[in-house]
């Protein structure tokens, strides 16, 4: 009777610039909603895409506070995204009722 026997292996340990590895902290959804909400803050002169990219910056950043341990980034992604869109928001007030005030005045 012949027993087979299994080569054995050497554990496999993670490269050093694995994304995967256990333990790394993926930056991912904090840097996005980070860029997000700086873009939401640089681009408030386009009111709706300032305001659409402030509430992108605000769901992205609250999934990545949820689900990863670099808060403070993600943090402050979801505070510049809530600035833009507040921001946002009170430019489209404004231009509406500078245009009613406008078309009142012109008739």
């Amino acid at each position: 009777m012949t027993s087979f026997q299994q080569p054995s292996s050497a554990p496999v340990t993670p490269k050093a610039n694995d994304p995967n590895a256990p333990g790394k902290v993926s930056m991912k959804l904090p840097l996005t909603s980070l860029v997000l909400g700086i873009l939401s803050c640089v681009l408030l002169l386009v009111p709706f895409l300032g305001l659409g990219l402030g509430i992108a910056a605000i769901i992205v950043g609250f999934k990545a506070i949820n689900s990863s341990k670099a808060t403070a980034t993600a943090w402050a992604g979801t505070v510049l995204g809530i600035g833009g869109a507040m921001i946002g928001i009170a430019i489209i007030i404004a231009a509406l009722a500078f245009g009613v005030t406008i078309f009142r005045s012109a008739s």
